[in-house]
């Protein structure tokens, strides 16, 4: 099965990004990305 890219961040440059990758490997920054996967799931189910 072929993959499709549901989640996409872009920076501006590379220290950004970094500090982008920094905060969501925090409890915090997991349960942003863990909520708008669900919510992208959720809404794909109402469909």
């Amino acid at each position: 099965m072929p993959w499709k890219l549901i989640y996409y961040e872009a920076c501006t440059n590379e220290k950004d990004a970094k500090r982008r990758e920094k905060y969501l490997k925090t409890t915090q920054g997991r349960r942003l990305v863990k909520r708008r996967l669900k919510e992208y799931f959720y809404a794909k189910r109402q469909q």
